[in-house]
């Protein structure tokens, strides 16, 4: 029978380096990613933060930095949302209530158009006398919602009443007042 010997000791050197470049570089690699996912926890904590800050924040614009573009495209877009909201919360109630209260049955309202940047109100109206015109206007300048209650334009018209073939002379006047 022949007889084995057993030899333990490590013969290859090339393959104990291999193994040990394997090892540094896993453990390098190891090292990277591991940095890579703090890098990235820390970036994720700190763009929440802001969308926090900037949810909450009273001033979003002190930090938005936009493009000139983008700054002008935005500056025009909130004055067009501003001059909606303007219109918005114009007193309608009070104007309607202001004109109701100076009702009278000799004036006959044709248009009402408010203009929210000067706050005035231009009011096209058609009466039957001069007096009851005078008399309208006297009425709307009494009134605390408006002042400086002014006839702008006052020109002689002729209306037909009802079915009548008959027309009637009146005047149509235009009045202007600031609220």
């Amino acid at each position: 029978m022949k007889a084995i010997y057993l030899n333990h000791a490590f013969t290859h050197q090339k393959r104990a380096s291999t193994a040990m470049f394997l090892l540094i570089s896993g453990g390098l690699l190891l090292a990277a990613f591991v940095f890579y996912m703090q890098h990235l926890s820390n970036e994720t904590q700190r763009l929440e933060a802001d969308i926090e800050q900037l949810t909450h924040s009273k001033n979003p614009r002190s930090s938005i930095k936009l493009n000139n573009k983008q700054s002008i495209k935005t500056r025009d877009e909130m004055v067009a949302v501003n001059a909606a909201i303007s219109e918005i919360v114009m007193p309608w109630t009070t104007i309607f209530k202001t004109l109701e209260a100076t009702d009278s049955p000799e004036i006959k309202l044709m248009s009402i158009e408010p203009n929210t940047k000067k706050q005035a109100l231009r009011i096209n109206a058609v009466a039957m006398d001069v007096d009851s015109m005078m008399r309208y206007i006297n009425d709307l300048s009494q009134q605390k919602m408006l002042k400086n209650v002014v006839l702008v334009t006052q020109e002689n018209a002729d209306i037909q009443q009802n079915t009548d073939v008959s027309l009637q002379p009146a005047l149509h006047f235009v009045v202007e007042a600031l609220w």
